[in-house]
Protein backbone atom coordinates (compact mmCIF):
# COMPACT_ATOMS: atom_id res chain seq x y z
CA UNK A 1 0.00 0.00 0.00
CA UNK A 2 2.86 2.37 0.66
CA UNK A 3 4.02 2.16 -2.95
CA UNK A 4 0.48 2.81 -4.22
CA UNK A 5 0.09 5.78 -1.86
CA UNK A 6 3.43 7.25 -2.97
CA UNK A 7 2.53 6.72 -6.61
CA UNK A 8 -0.87 8.39 -6.08
CA UNK A 9 0.70 11.31 -4.22
CA UNK A 10 3.31 11.74 -6.97
CA UNK A 11 0.62 11.73 -9.64
CA UNK A 12 -1.41 14.31 -7.71
CA UNK A 13 1.66 16.51 -7.24
CA UNK A 14 2.56 16.35 -10.94
CA UNK A 15 -1.03 17.21 -11.87
CA UNK A 16 -1.01 20.22 -9.53
CA UNK A 17 2.29 21.43 -10.99
CA UNK A 18 0.97 21.14 -14.54
CA UNK A 19 -2.21 23.01 -13.60
CA UNK A 20 -0.14 25.77 -11.91
CA UNK A 21 1.99 26.11 -15.06
CA UNK A 22 -1.09 26.44 -17.25
CA UNK A 23 -2.55 29.03 -14.87
CA UNK A 24 0.67 31.05 -15.10
CA UNK A 25 0.68 30.97 -18.90
CA UNK A 26 -3.00 31.93 -18.94
CA UNK A 27 -2.33 34.90 -16.63
CA UNK A 28 0.60 36.08 -18.73
CA UNK A 29 -1.32 35.85 -22.01
CA UNK A 30 -4.54 37.43 -20.75
CA UNK A 31 -5.54 40.58 -22.61
CA UNK A 32 -6.65 43.74 -20.83
CA UNK A 33 -8.59 46.16 -23.00
CA UNK A 34 -8.08 49.54 -21.37
CA UNK A 35 -9.45 52.47 -23.34
CA UNK A 36 -7.50 55.64 -22.69
CA UNK A 37 -9.03 58.93 -23.83
CA UNK A 38 -6.77 61.11 -26.01
CA UNK A 39 -3.96 62.62 -23.97
CA UNK A 40 -2.74 66.17 -24.46
CA UNK A 41 0.79 66.72 -23.19
CA UNK A 42 1.79 70.26 -22.26
CA UNK A 43 5.54 70.73 -22.34
CA UNK A 44 7.48 73.52 -20.67
CA UNK A 45 10.58 73.66 -18.48
CA UNK A 46 8.57 73.29 -15.26
CA UNK A 47 6.71 70.24 -16.58
CA UNK A 48 9.96 68.60 -17.71
CA UNK A 49 11.62 69.28 -14.34
CA UNK A 50 8.62 67.81 -12.53
CA UNK A 51 8.67 64.74 -14.80
CA UNK A 52 12.38 64.21 -14.19
CA UNK A 53 11.81 64.51 -10.43
CA UNK A 54 8.96 61.98 -10.48
CA UNK A 55 11.00 59.52 -12.58
CA UNK A 56 14.25 59.81 -10.66
CA UNK A 57 13.19 60.56 -7.07
CA UNK A 58 9.64 59.36 -6.52
CA UNK A 59 8.69 56.47 -8.80
CA UNK A 60 11.82 54.36 -8.56
CA UNK A 61 12.00 53.98 -12.35
CA UNK A 62 15.81 54.01 -12.29
CA UNK A 63 15.97 51.09 -9.88
CA UNK A 64 14.33 48.67 -12.32
CA UNK A 65 14.95 50.26 -15.72
CA UNK A 66 18.52 51.40 -15.03
CA UNK A 67 20.14 54.80 -14.57
CA UNK A 68 19.93 55.44 -18.32
CA UNK A 69 16.35 54.01 -18.47
CA UNK A 70 17.63 51.62 -21.14
CA UNK A 71 16.40 48.52 -19.32
CA UNK A 72 18.20 45.92 -17.28
CA UNK A 73 17.68 42.56 -15.60
CA UNK A 74 15.97 43.25 -12.30
CA UNK A 75 15.00 39.68 -11.41
CA UNK A 76 17.71 37.12 -12.04
CA UNK A 77 17.28 33.97 -9.97
CA UNK A 78 18.32 30.64 -11.52
CA UNK A 79 15.47 28.70 -9.90
CA UNK A 80 12.83 31.30 -10.81
CA UNK A 81 14.04 32.89 -14.04
CA UNK A 82 15.12 36.22 -15.45
CA UNK A 83 12.92 39.25 -16.02
CA UNK A 84 14.23 42.36 -17.75
CA UNK A 85 12.79 45.80 -17.22
CA UNK A 86 11.98 47.35 -20.58
CA UNK A 87 14.12 49.93 -22.35
CA UNK A 88 11.99 53.06 -21.94
CA UNK A 89 13.99 55.26 -24.32
CA UNK A 90 13.47 55.91 -28.03
CA UNK A 91 16.66 53.98 -28.88
CA UNK A 92 16.77 50.65 -30.71
CA UNK A 93 14.77 48.15 -28.67
CA UNK A 94 13.09 50.89 -26.63
CA UNK A 95 9.37 51.45 -26.28
CA UNK A 96 9.87 55.22 -26.41
CA UNK A 97 10.31 54.84 -30.18
CA UNK A 98 6.71 53.71 -30.72
CA UNK A 99 4.67 54.27 -27.56
CA UNK A 100 1.89 56.80 -27.93
CA UNK A 101 0.99 59.08 -25.05
CA UNK A 102 -2.00 56.83 -24.41
CA UNK A 103 0.29 53.76 -24.32
CA UNK A 104 2.38 55.44 -21.60
CA UNK A 105 -0.74 56.15 -19.53
CA UNK A 106 -1.93 52.56 -20.02
CA UNK A 107 1.44 51.18 -18.87
CA UNK A 108 1.98 53.51 -15.91
CA UNK A 109 -1.59 53.75 -14.68
CA UNK A 110 -2.86 50.27 -15.50
CA UNK A 111 0.11 47.88 -15.80
CA UNK A 112 -0.89 47.03 -19.36
CA UNK A 113 1.38 47.15 -22.42
CA UNK A 114 0.59 48.60 -25.84
CA UNK A 115 -0.35 45.07 -27.00
CA UNK A 116 -2.85 44.79 -24.12
CA UNK A 117 -0.85 42.27 -22.09
CA UNK A 118 -0.02 42.46 -18.41
CA UNK A 119 3.34 44.07 -17.62
CA UNK A 120 5.04 41.64 -15.26
CA UNK A 121 6.14 43.26 -12.00
CA UNK A 122 5.31 46.81 -13.17
CA UNK A 123 4.20 48.56 -9.94
CA UNK A 124 1.39 50.50 -11.62
CA UNK A 125 -0.82 50.20 -8.55
CA UNK A 126 1.49 52.78 -6.95
CA UNK A 127 1.13 55.16 -9.90
CA UNK A 128 -2.67 55.14 -9.58
CA UNK A 129 -2.31 57.89 -6.96
CA UNK A 130 -0.59 60.13 -9.51
CA UNK A 131 -2.63 62.93 -10.98
CA UNK A 132 -3.06 63.39 -14.71
CA UNK A 133 -0.55 66.24 -14.43
CA UNK A 134 2.03 63.93 -12.84
CA UNK A 135 1.57 61.31 -15.56
CA UNK A 136 1.75 63.95 -18.28
CA UNK A 137 4.96 65.35 -16.79
CA UNK A 138 6.52 61.87 -16.79
CA UNK A 139 5.50 61.31 -20.42
CA UNK A 140 6.89 64.70 -21.45
CA UNK A 141 10.17 63.98 -19.67
CA UNK A 142 10.48 60.46 -21.11
CA UNK A 143 10.38 61.96 -24.61
CA UNK A 144 13.52 63.96 -23.79
CA UNK A 145 15.59 61.10 -22.35
CA UNK A 146 18.62 60.30 -24.56
CA UNK A 147 18.02 57.16 -26.63
CA UNK A 148 19.75 53.97 -25.53
CA UNK A 149 20.19 51.14 -28.03
CA UNK A 150 19.52 48.03 -25.96
CA UNK A 151 17.15 45.14 -26.56
CA UNK A 152 15.24 43.84 -23.55
CA UNK A 153 14.70 40.09 -23.83
CA UNK A 154 11.24 38.78 -22.94
CA UNK A 155 10.76 37.30 -19.46
CA UNK A 156 12.27 33.85 -19.08
CA UNK A 157 10.54 32.11 -16.18
CA UNK A 158 11.84 28.65 -15.32
CA UNK A 159 9.45 25.77 -14.68
CA UNK A 160 9.71 26.61 -10.97
CA UNK A 161 9.03 30.28 -11.73
CA UNK A 162 5.95 29.40 -13.79
CA UNK A 163 4.64 27.17 -11.03
CA UNK A 164 5.20 29.84 -8.36
CA UNK A 165 3.58 32.48 -10.58
CA UNK A 166 0.64 30.20 -11.37
CA UNK A 167 0.08 29.45 -7.68
CA UNK A 168 0.09 33.17 -6.86
CA UNK A 169 3.29 32.95 -4.80
CA UNK A 170 4.66 36.02 -6.61
CA UNK A 171 1.57 38.03 -5.75
CA UNK A 172 -0.99 39.65 -7.99
CA UNK A 173 0.33 41.84 -10.78
CA UNK A 174 -0.83 45.46 -11.07
CA UNK A 175 -3.07 44.78 -14.07
CA UNK A 176 -4.93 42.20 -11.98
CA UNK A 177 -5.41 44.56 -8.99
CA UNK A 178 -6.32 47.85 -10.62
CA UNK A 179 -9.89 48.96 -11.27
CA UNK A 180 -9.29 50.07 -14.84
CA UNK A 181 -12.48 52.13 -15.16
CA UNK A 182 -11.60 54.47 -12.26
CA UNK A 183 -9.97 57.74 -13.42
CA UNK A 184 -6.81 59.08 -11.77
CA UNK A 185 -7.27 61.47 -8.84
CA UNK A 186 -7.33 65.22 -9.26
CA UNK A 187 -4.10 67.01 -8.42
CA UNK A 188 -4.03 68.76 -5.05
CA UNK A 189 -3.69 72.53 -5.17
CA UNK A 190 -0.08 73.70 -5.36
CA UNK A 191 1.39 74.74 -2.04
CA UNK A 192 3.06 73.51 1.11
CA UNK A 193 2.07 70.10 2.41
CA UNK A 194 2.50 68.49 5.80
Amino acid sequence: WTAVALWGFSLLLITLLIVASFLAISRIKQQYVVDIPPVSIFVDDETLAHGKHVVSAISGCLECHGKDLGGKAFLDMPLVGTVYATNLTAGKGGIGAYYTDEDWVRAMGHGVSANQRMLLFMPSQHFRAYSTGDLNAVIAYMKTVPPVDRESPPPQLSATGLILFGMGAMGAMAAEQIEHNVPPPAAPPPGATA
